[in-house]
């Protein structure tokens, strides 16, 4: 085989997005990738009639443990030290489970270890693009796929007839290494994230990259009991660094609320409106730090920990404001969960993805994850965006209300509260950084 690296660039993105893949819409997406000399327009690629379908199975807490498991791991990879720190498990588990399905050998066996068994890991990617998808006055929620497929890169017709039919994805030709590519699909994020991301991609690829699949998560949901803006007022909040800052606090005093505690931490569920989704905050009750505990966060602690909630609970509730974006490269934390080979240049087996015009390998060169999350008196907004980038290779007394305040370092979890499933994780070190 020619020495020669193929890129495969994974993105995952948090937002509100709309994509109107070719089976199933009546009109057409494009994207008109303009040229010095001419227009030069990357259609969406129809597909055959055949349509892949997914495994029927019975969806339930325990169903889902792939995609849990997975996100809770990811999260604690992730954690560097970095300053408030948010990932959208579910964003990263589609998008890459996008690329597995066009993995062989050693590098398929890697991802079915990671992400769930042999056709699981598409069925339930399956399910929650379907499951995550409103659109009332109260709620928007939409997942959102794409595949930027590079002229020396021919897919494989079984491959895309599954991001089709079993993602909702739409599939683009471009010259990828271009300028105007990579404006085109930033304009494709942007669009499908509302314009919280506006910038996936900062320059253009490199001319070795022959795949780029883009996973759009977008939320934005009303509390069910809102925030009154007179409640809202600067109060201290002590730092990750142990500075004292003043931030904008708001408030509800008197009120019921679902309330989480245990020996290590404490906290509260907050609804959202017109749905099972619910906003999630844990905080330190011992002398070991959030990020002490977030160390050992696994699926089966939260579970635990959920189905021990003292409903309606009594109690005043102090929370910040805050508006935070991050951004995060997953390769070393995802090489550190047991994905070796996908990122090796030599090792890697993605031949059920396509061919290049080159004969060239094709491995996992980028991993990246960029989310914005929005907290306010009325509500979240929250927009992520994931890119995987290929390479060809060379008890209490009721009537005394529980305070339950978050003036120091917490946990937040956006939650599907069914399934148990994170849509977003997070620490706030600091709101106003």
């Amino acid at each position: 085989m020619k020495k020669r690296t193929l890129t495969f660039i994974l993105t995952t993105t948090l937002i509100t997005g709309l994509l109107s893949a070719c089976g199933n819409s009546s009109t057409s997406d494009s994207v008109t990738i303009p040229s010095n000399n001419s227009s030069q327009k990357s259609e969406v690629i129809c597909l055959t009639d055949t349509v892949a379908e997914s495994v029927n199975i019975d969806y339930s807490i325990n169903t889902y443990a792939p995609v849990n498991d997975f996100g809770y791991r990811l999260f604690q990879e992730s954690l560097d030290g970095t300053t408030n720190p948010v990932l959208s498990p579910v964003s990263a588990y589609i998008a890459l489970t996008m690329a597995g399905n066009g993995a062989n050998g050693a590098t398929k066996d890697e991802f079915l270890k990671l992400l769930g068994e042999n056709g699981e890991m598409t069925t339930l990617s399956d399910d929650m693009i379907n499951r995550f998808s409103y659109d009332t006055e109260n709620l928007k929620l939409n997942l959102s796929n794409s595949a930027w497929i590079d002229d020396e890169f021919t897919p494989k017709q079984e491959w895309l007839n599954t991001i089709s039919s079993l993602y909702d994805a739409q599939a683009y030709h471009a010259n990828l290494s271009t300028s105007e590519a990579m404006d085109a699909m930033n304009q494709w994020v942007s669009d499908h994230t509302q314009g919280l991301i506006k910038k996936m991609i900062e320059k253009p690829l490199d001319e070795k990259a022959r795949l780029v699949l883009f996973n759009t998560l977008y939320f934005k949901s009303t509390w069910r009991d809102p925030f009154i803006h007179e409640m809202t007022y600067n109060q201290t909040f002590t730092t990750t660094e142990g500075k004292e800052k003043e931030t904008a606090m708001m408030h509800q005093n008197k009120v019921y609320f679902d309330y989480l505690a245990n020996d290590q931490v404490d906290g509260v569920i907050l609804p959202y409106a017109d749905s099972n989704l619910a906003f999630i905050a844990l905080k330190s009750k011992s002398n070991t730090s959030i990020r002490d505990y977030c160390s050992s966060l696994t699926a089966e602690a939260i579970s635990s920990l959920l189905n021990e909630k003292q409903e309606s609970t009594y109690m005043n509730l102090t929370l910040p404001k805050f508006d935070i974006t991050f951004d995060q490269i997953l390769n070393d934390s995802l090489i550190n969960m047991g994905l070796q080979t996908a990122f090796d240049e030599a090792k890697a087996d993605f031949t059920d993805l396509g061919t290049t015009k080159q004969d060239g390998n094709l491995y996992i060169d980028l991993v990246r994850q960029k989310a914005n999350i929005r907290l306010d008196e009325e509500g979240t907004e929250a927009a992520a965006a994931t890119e995987v980038a290929m390479v060809e290779a060379t008890s209490l007394d009721i009537e005394q209300p529980v305070n339950v305040t978050f003036d120091q370092p917490f946990l937040y979890m956006i939650m599907d509260m069914d399934n148990q499933i994170p849509l977003f994780i997070g620490i706030i070190d600091n709101p106003d950084a």
